[in-house]
């Protein structure tokens, strides 16, 4: 994650070569870049100003020593965007996404959830300069200075060590994320930028690169969002995805690389794309579940994870009973996709009370109580569901009697209900 002085600066740089102020823009950066040991995200700047300037030959030393930096130093979506600019002046993409791929895929040694980029972990705590007055001297004397500070290899990540997985893209072979890689093209954004909208379906499959988002809940709380997130994966697999539910927007300028819509429907042809995106999309929705549900809130979460796979993910069709009215509790389930009803038995009618939907909890008061259970939970069409059998359950419980707690609150202010 970029310093908040390192952004300001960003964005300036941004401005300086949107605008053709190409002067000022390389006088910052010769100013600032000892400033920052040299940060490989100001040298991309150098390249892009000196490409502006048709100064190909040295835009394009740089670009080819970023994008192999980018891409073992885990920043893969950046080295795309820089491997795209540098085809602009020679013809050699190709390689590049090879090695992408090959780093990146799901077969890849090097690839590790818990690793971080060395790039984006690094924080800027010298003041920079924003004046860009200095140096003052003529335009080739500034293009050779920076292009000069910008070949120093102070810090290159000539090898990988460990490399975060791309979202979704890394559940996939090489061969398929080489394919995908092709199709991505790049995108830029300017500050308040809508990315979604509520009740709207996303425009295309997104991945963020650089910049900042932020988000309105739809309980209407503010959130900040960072960089490196995928948007709209639901286009991959449902011709009628899903209309957003929150409202993102851009916080100054951001870059993201997309599959549009035609891309896409080339690419539904592939169907472990699509298992992948099926894959991550119930993966999405477990987290959002279990996270709805608060059960695990004060638990560690590593322990949660661990907790987690004592769950049997299932998918039940209409009709199932889970739950049966007088009867014990096999166990609990939260609810991920799908609603159950809640039906109870008065005079001979059974009526419905209630209904459960994702991120709710079926069958905990008949396990809390120790008693049979005082409804039927019965399944509202096909719903996707986490299970626990009692045993299973108080075995997690134990050393977490918060949930136990929770539980019990939750179960009678349901048998209040």
């Amino acid at each position: 994650m970029a310093s908040q002085p390192l952004r300001q600066l960003i964005t300036v740089l941004h401005g300086c070569i949107k605008g053709g102020n190409y002067a000022r823009a390389l006088r910052l950066l010769i100013t600032n870049l000892p400033r920052t040991r040299g940060d490989y995200r100001l040298r991309r700047y150098v390249a892009d100003t000196l490409l502006a300037l048709d100064r190909k030959r040295e835009a394009a030393e740089i670009y080819e020593i970023l994008v192999r930096h980018f891409t073992h130093a885990g920043e893969p979506l950046l080295a795309v965007i820089v491997a795209r600019r540098l085809a602009e002046i020679e013809p050699s993409i190709g390689a590049h996404l090879d090695h992408i791929a090959s780093l990146y895929a799901a077969s890849s040694p090097f690839l590790n959830e818990a690793a971080t980029s060395a790039v984006a972990a690094r924080e800027v705590e010298a003041a920079l300069d924003l004046s860009g007055t200095e140096p003052d001297m003529p335009l080739d004397s500034l293009v050779a200075i920076a292009h000069e500070l910008a070949l120093r290899k102070d810090g290159f990540a000539s090898s990988p060590d460990e490399v975060p997985p791309i979202p979704l893209l890394s559940l996939l072979s090489v061969e398929l994320l080489r394919t995908v890689l092709e199709q991505l093209q790049p995108r830029a954004f300017n500050d308040d930028h809508p990315l979604l909208t509520p009740g709207e379906p996303p425009a295309e499959t997104l991945w963020t690169v650089s910049g900042r988002l932020r988000a309105t809940l739809p309980d209407g709380r503010a959130a900040r969002v960072e960089h490196q997130v995928l948007l709209g994966h639901g286009l991959l697999f449902n011709a009628r995805p899903l209309p957003a539910h929150v409202a993102l927007y851009t916080t100054g300028p951001v870059e993201a690389l997309a599959l549009s819509r035609e891309a896409i429907t080339t690419l539904r042809a592939e169907r472990k794309l699509l298992a992948a995106a099926a894959q991550l999309d119930l993966a999405a929705r477990v987290d959002a579940a279990v996270d709805a549900c608060g059960l695990f809130n004060t638990v560690p979460t590593q322990e949660r994870d661990r907790i987690l796979q004592t769950f049997k993910p299932c998918l039940i069709p209409p009709d199932t009973v889970l739950i049966a009215e007088g009867a014990p509790s096999r166990g609990i389930w939260i609810v991920v996709a799908g609603k159950l009803e809640v039906n109870k038995r008065t005079d001979d009618v059974e009526m419905t009370v209630g209904t459960l939907g994702p991120g709710q909890i079926a069958g905990e008061i008949s396990l809390i109580t120790e008693s049979d259970a005082v409804a039927t939970v019965v399944a509202d069409g096909p719903a996707r569901l986490l299970f626990a059998a009692r045993d299973d359950f108080f075995a997690f419980c134990q050393p977490y009697p918060e949930i136990l707690d929770r539980l019990r609150e939750d179960a009678a202010q349901r048998l209040l209900g």
